[in-house]
């Protein structure tokens, strides 16, 4: 914009063109790109939060998961058709930085 505004010879004939409507373009955009910066920002932390109740809460889905195929494998014997439906049950854990 302060290039289009530095040169005074600019007069274009289509409204789309024109210095304020360009200007009014640019702030819409700002507006845009401060939207997706507070959307990236609620979506980080929504994985964090994912993270932690999937992956490293004391009470996590995996720690649960865990704990489950233990007492089935416990209450039914290792070769049990129970604990072989329960064995097949994983939750892969990525790698968390």
């Amino acid at each position: 914009m302060t290039a289009v505004r530095g040169v005074k010879q600019y007069q274009p004939n289509e409204a789309d063109l024109q210095l304020q409507a360009l200007e009014h373009h640019v702030e819409w955009l700002r507006e845009l790109n401060h939207h997706v910066d507070l959307a990236r920002q609620q979506y980080r932390q929504a994985i964090i939060q994912r993270d932690h109740l999937l992956y490293r809460d004391y009470y996590s889905v995996a720690k649960n998961l865990w704990a489950v195929k233990k007492y089935v494998r416990a209450l039914f014997g290792w070769g049990s058709a129970e604990y072989n439906l329960v064995r097949k049950v994983e939750i892969v854990k990525p790698q968390l930085g």
